[in-house]
């Protein structure tokens, strides 16, 4: 939607995702984001209500395949990088990640706030936020064998992290290339619809996880990783467990593939993608047995 200066989007939810009360708290989180002061100000989509001052709106229309919950949100303006992310960028999207951390540090919710927790039983097991399509095929055998093995490498690494103050708060928990963009020498986040409780680490491991076959990813790491140490420090076991996240990411991906069997233009693609996401993963464990 596009009115003089001034252009918004118009998302309609997926059903069954998530309830009125969790997108509600989701755009409540996007306010209190979006008014923090500089040096913490962030560029993230700003709700905005309808005429009735109604945050959430459900529609029925034709065209429309069934009643879905429906959105406004202004326009976040930026450019995206993909061969052309280098070093520089990733320092900025790591600044990025750091004031969204240190915003959910000072985060209070209101009783009635609502988000997934991207915690153990929300990514492994039967009570998985992304549990596979009835007509998702089932992993073959090598690929089930590096799945289980990534989980019980990324259930250790949770377990280690613990819960406190400073590991674990509200994340956006898809901060991939698709969901950052640059104006002005800054990053900016967009597309919330994932965010949740969960652990800071786990962002930066989103971040990575599309980089890692790159040249240079170690580089790219570094900075990404020195950006966000000037607003939140690591120390060296935290860079060790992020490496270990990044096999929870994989095994993430591979359920979300499964999860949208329903989709026909996921599940045109979804046979490579879940094979170069397991090799990945493979990868990652083969590396990680030799570094130990």
């Amino acid at each position: 939607m596009d009115q003089g200066e001034d252009r918004w989007v118009l998302r309609l939810h997926r059903p069954g995702y998530h309830s009125a009360k969790a997108v509600r708290s989701e755009l409540a989180w996007l306010r209190v984001l979006g008014s923090a002061a500089p040096p913490d100000a962030l560029d993230v989509p700003a709700p905005v209500p309808s005429v009735s001052g109604a945050w959430v709106r459900v529609l029925r229309r034709g065209g429309i395949p069934g009643p879905r919950m429906a959105v406004l949100l202004r326009w976040v303006s930026g450019r995206f990088l993909d061969r052309g992310l280098d070093s520089r960028a990733l320092e900025r999207v790591g600044e990025l990640a750091g004031r969204l951390h240190r915003a959910a540090e000072a985060f209070r919710p209101p009783a009635d706030f609502e988000r997934p927790r991207w915690d153990e039983a929300g990514f492994f097991g039967p009570r998985t936020l992304w549990p596979a399509h009835p007509a998702a095929p089932r992993p073959g055998r090598r690929a089930r064998e590096v799945l289980d093995l990534a989980a019980r490498r990324a259930r250790l690494v949770m377990g280690r992290l613990g819960k406190g103050r400073g590991v674990w708060g509200l994340i956006h928990a898809d901060l991939h290339q698709g969901n950052y963009l640059f104006r002005r020498g800054r990053a900016a986040a967009i597309d919330f619809d994932d965010c949740g409780w969960g652990w800071y680490l786990y962002d930066l491991a989103v971040t990575l996880w599309p980089l890692h076959r790159r040249a240079g990813y170690s580089e790219l790491r570094e900075s990404l990783l020195r950006g966000y140490c000037r607003l939140r420090p690591l120390g060296r076991e935290d860079e060790t467990c992020l490496d270990d996240l990044l096999l929870a990411r994989g095994y993430q991906l591979c359920q979300w593939v499964l999860s949208r069997y329903d989709n026909p233009r996921v599940r045109s693609r979804a046979p490579a993608y879940f094979r170069l996401t397991v090799e990945g993963l493979e990868a990652m464990l083969v590396r990680g047995r030799r570094g130990r």
